[in-house]
């Protein structure tokens, strides 16, 4: 992203912006389901 010539700012906010989003996919779907947790949410 640096490499892009944005803002170290700029590169800041989309690099947390990124990994939020992967956080999000990734960790709800791999929870287990509240009423059978022999199931994943996904």
């Amino acid at each position: 992203a640096k490499s892009t010539g944005k803002s170290e700012i700029a590169v800041e906010k989309m690099v947390e912006g990124r990994l939020k989003k992967y956080l999000q996919d990734v960790v709800l779907l791999e929870q287990k389901f509240v009423m059978n947790d022999s199931v994943n949410v996904k």
